[in-house]
């Protein structure tokens, strides 16, 4: 492990090239993150973290369930925590490529904009509008549900 552990700081760290990489996706992930709050608020109460770990505070715990549950569905893995299970945990890999952090902000928004789509009735249920998919690809979606299913 430590053989390991020092060759891979040797390869990322040998620069100031992948420092300069992180820092840049920490800044894109804390603006996407910002934009999310300023879009759903007061459904998220607060952004938490620094870096490349980030928590999402949503008001509530249920909302928190669901929103990770259907991201699970969508390919992405993302976990809760906090007294409640209301802190939606963001633990981005440093190693991370900008199209995949942008794919895996995409299904995030996707999500919080089912969970809290304004056409949804008072008592919570959908209506039948179907939600926006604009953000992300319909087939590569189906294509990992019908994995995810098959993996059952």
């Amino acid at each position: 492990a430590f053989v390991t552990a020092r060759r891979a700081l040797e390869h990322y760290w040998s620069s100031g090239d992948f420092m300069a990489s992180v820092r840049d996706k920490a800044e894109s992930l804390e603006d996407a993150l910002h934009e999310l709050l300023n879009t759903f608020s007061p459904h998220i109460s607060e952004i938490r973290g620094r870096g490349m770990m980030r928590g999402v505070v949503l008001a509530d715990p249920a909302a928190a369930a669901r929103v990770t549950a259907r991201a699970y569905e969508l390919g992405l893995i993302i976990e809760r925590s906090g007294p409640y299970d209301e802190v939606i945990k963001l633990l981005t890999p440093l190693t991370i490529g900008a199209d995949e952090l942008d794919e895996g902000l995409a299904i995030l928004r996707r999500c919080l904009k089912e969970e809290f789509d304004p056409a949804r009735s008072s008592n919570g249920d959908s209506v039948t509008a179907k939600p926006d998919t604009s953000d992300s690809d319909d087939t590569d979606i189906d294509l990992r549900q019908a994995a995810l299913q098959a993996s059952r």
